[in-house]
């Protein structure tokens, strides 16, 4: 599946329309729910152009197309602070490779599986709209397959497995006491990964949508 660069402003210009209709909804305050929670997250992945360095001594940069995220999550909320455990997986494609101010037109499936602990913390107020923060470590799977090169193969396909963690915030709107939506940035990135004929980098932006389901409270 190709995932192809699509504008920031149309995200935005989304977003926007996304937290109109989530505010609209809940406008009355709600009481938090302390408890176990289960919930899922979807939205647009941002690669950084990587720098790779090869075996055969070639450097050169590679670019990517805007990308897909989506995972699931469980955890604990304790009021102010929450818990959880992510998984997710990751799908972009590369786009360029460039090298000695030359552009080359190129092709590769990237796949990243994560899993990270995550901690949050919110920033409870007298509304149902509360900013939040937080960060989590773990550990990434990065596949690579399919890349070529001005449409001629140059290699495989190769995994390896490496540290990642994320940073980020954003906002929670709390549609009744047990079902919430979130709205927010992460910045993702791992460990340098190695493959078996070359070496790179692996770090992305993210605007994450997330919905949140109270199982049991206090």
């Amino acid at each position: 599946m190709q995932f192809r660069t699509t504008p920031h402003y149309r995200f935005v210009g989304a977003l926007s329309v996304v937290i109109v209709s989530i505010i609209s909804l809940s406008s009355a305050q709600q009481d938090s729910v302390k408890g176990v929670y289960v919930g899922g997250t979807i939205g647009p992945l941002f690669v950084n152009a990587a720098p790779v360095d090869d075996d055969f001594g070639n450097h050169f940069d590679a670019t990517f197309d805007t990308g897909l995220t989506a995972g699931g999550l469980g955890g604990y909320d304790f009021g102010r602070f929450r818990a959880d455990e992510h998984a997710r997986a990751f799908f972009t494609n590369i786009d360029r490779f460039r090298a000695s101010g030359s552009s080359f037109r190129a092709h590769g499936d990237v796949q990243v599986v994560s899993l990270l602990a995550n901690g949050w913390y919110d920033f409870e107020n007298k509304s149902s709209v509360t900013p939040y923060a937080g960060a989590g470590i773990g550990l990434a799977s990065i596949y690579v397959s399919d890349i070529r090169v001005q449409g001629s193969a140059i290699y495989g396909a190769d995994t390896t497995t490496v540290f990642a963690f994320q940073v980020g915030g954003g906002v929670t709107f709390s549609l009744s006491p047990r079902f919430l939506i979130d709205v927010g940035f992460q910045h993702f990135r791992t460990s340098d990964p190695s493959f078996e004929i070359a070496r790179t980098e692996f770090k992305s932006n993210l605007l994450v949508f997330s919905a949140r389901y109270l199982l049991r409270g206090e």
